[in-house]
C-alpha cells in the first residue's frame, strides 16, 4: 500500500495529497520560512531488524507541487523530522544515519550515529539525545560531551523509545507505544500523555512556536496538546 504526504487546515480539512510509490511510507515533515514542506519516506526496509535502509527527501510547494526530491541509503531507522537551518541553508535527517543535504536537496555527507531526537542547532554545534543521555556534537557529529545516563529506563521500559524530540528549553517529550512523557533536561518526568488503548504512537512529534505539541496514532488520529 503506497503511503502519502497530506497538507491539513488548521481545522483538520484536507488541502493537497501527494501519493507515494508502492511500498513506501512517509516519516513526519517540516516547515521552512519560504513554507517550503520536507518530508522524508522509507523506500526499503532490512530484513533482519525492520529498519529503514533507503529513502527519499522530499521537498514539496505550499500547494502540494513537488519541487525536488533525492534518494538516499543508510540505516534511518524511524526518521525524525528534517531540521532546516535557514542562515546556512542546510538540512539536517536523523536516526541512526546523520544526513546533511543542501536546500536544493543534494547530499553533502553522512555520518552512522545513533541520533534520536531532531538535533538542537546552536551555533557550531549540535544537541541531541541518543534516548539515553544527552550529546553534544561538532556540525561534522563528532561527539564532544555525553552525560550521564538518563532516569528514563524507570518511566518507559528501559529499552528505548519510538519517537523523541526536545524543545527550545531543552525539555525532552519522548513516546513509547500508547504514552507520551514529557522530562526535563536532566532527566526528571514532568508529565505522562496516553491517547487511550490500542492508539499506538505512530508518528514523529512535532512542536509548534507556541509550544503546542502534535503527533499521530495507528487510528489515523491526529492530537494537539497544550504544553
Amino acid at each position: 500500500t503506497p503511503g502519502s504526504a497530506y497538507s491539513l487546515t488548521k481545522d483538520g480539512e484536507l488541502r493537497w495529497q501527494y501519493q507515494m510509490d508502492v511500498g513506501t511510507s512517509v516519516n513526519t515533515p517540516s516547515i521552512d520560512k519560504n513554507e517550503v514542506v520536507y518530508f522524508s519516506t522509507c523506500k526499503a526496509m532490512s530484513p533482519t531488524n525492520r529498519t529503514c535502509i533507503s529513502g527519499e527527501l522530499l521537498a514539496f510547494s505550499s500547494q502540494g507541487s513537488l519541487l525536488w526530491s533525492t534518494s538516499f541509503d543508510g540505516n534511518s531507522g524511524k526518521s525524525a523530522p528534517p531540521i532546516i537551518v535557514e542562515e546556512k541553508d542546510l538540512i539536517y535527517l536523523t536516526n541512526g544515519t546523520l544526513f546533511v543535504f543542501s536546500r536544493d536537496g543534494a547530499l553533502l555527507w553522512k555520518k552512522e550515529m545513533n541520533v534520536a531526537t531532531p538535533p538542537i542547532i546552536s551555533g557550531n554545534r549540535l544537541f541531541f539525545s541518543d534516548g539515553y543521555r544527552w550529546i553534544v556534537a561538532d556540525e561534522q557529529g563528532n561527539t564532544l560531551f555525553e552525560s550521564e545516563q538518563l532516569e528514563v529506563g524507570t518511566y518507559l521500559g528501559g529499552d528505548g523509545f519510538d519517537f523523541s524530540v526536545m524543545d527550545q528549553s531543552g525539555n525532552h517529550y519522548v513516546s513509547q507505544y500508547d504514552f507520551l512523557t514529557a522530562l526535563s533536561w536532566q532527566g526528571t518526568k514532568l508529565w505522562s500523555f496516553s491517547p487511550g488503548t490500542s492508539r499506538s504512537i505512530t508518528s514523529g512529534i512535532i512542536i509548534d512556536n507556541d509550544g503546542v505539541i502534535y503527533f499521530g496514532t495507528e487510528n489515523a488520529e491526529v492530537f494537539a496538546l497544550e504544553p
